[in-house]
């Protein structure tokens, strides 16, 4: 999961209720029950892609911009390309093997 939100975005502070975002964000409880880590930072990537639990919260300035854009694209593209290892994996097994895994 990838969360970008824009420090100067319009509806930043009705979304998030907070006046300072990357001081406040990470410390607040929706982040807390959605990434279970106890030292978080933003732009880090907290979990695993492999296991599905690969977790992130980036602050650029705006949401709408280039390198927010490519942000998210490359995560997309990370992250689809495991599920598309573990699915090519999985009908490999059932090949071999004529069972599921």
């Amino acid at each position: 999961m990838l969360m970008v939100i824009g420090k100067w975005d319009e509806f930043r502070h009705r979304m998030t209720h907070t006046r300072d975002i990357e001081k406040e964000w990470m410390k607040t409880e929706e982040t807390h029950r959605v990434i279970s880590h106890p030292n978080l930072q933003t732009g880090v990537t907290h979990g695993n892609f492999g296991e599905g639990t690969a977790r992130r919260v980036v602050v650029p300035k705006t949401s709408h911009k280039q390198g927010s854009i490519i942000l998210r694209m490359s995560w997309a593209l990370r992250a689809s390309f495991v599920l598309r290892t573990i699915f090519a994996l999985r009908a490999l097994f059932i090949v071999d093997y004529g069972c599921p895994p």
